[in-house]
């Protein structure tokens, strides 16, 4: 978990993680999703970087690590955490292109638009033409 990662990190730089996530200018209900298993976002995992001295890659590795290798230690597929592992090696900007291309093929795949967080519609089936029933 990020939570173990984060409290050596605070434990290096003798300093209490709400002392830290004030630095960081970080809420403290993030704290509390950390503490619960939650994973932070890249944008969260720069200031994190930033205010321990630490290059960005260093912190996604550790994050990586964090993955699970095993289907059933987390709730997410073994393609999921595979999907998650490659997208994190790209910028945000080439994320942006690849989010993207999922929507477009999730449109494609379901005809209609549809929100990728909500759940998969099914096609839609063309209606019987009056001249071919």
């Amino acid at each position: 978990m990020f939570w173990e990662t984060f409290l050596r990190l605070c434990t290096e730089a003798d300093t209490s993680p709400k002392v830290a996530m004030r630095g960081m200018g970080i809420g403290y209900s993030t704290l509390r999703h950390w503490r619960e298993g939650g994973m932070p976002q890249e944008r969260t995992l720069k200031k994190v970087a930033d205010y321990f001295g630490l290059p960005l890659a260093d912190i996604m590795r550790e994050v990586d690590r964090d993955l699970p290798d095993e289907p059933g230690e987390f709730p997410l597929s073994r393609l999921e955490v595979r999907i998650i592992r490659a997208t994190r090696r790209l910028s945000p900007e080439q994320q942006d292109f690849l989010m993207e291309m999922l929507e477009a093929a999730v449109r494609r795949i379901f005809i209609k638009t549809c929100d990728v967080d909500s759940e998969p519609q099914r096609p839609v089936e063309p209606e019987p033409s009056p001249d071919n029933p």
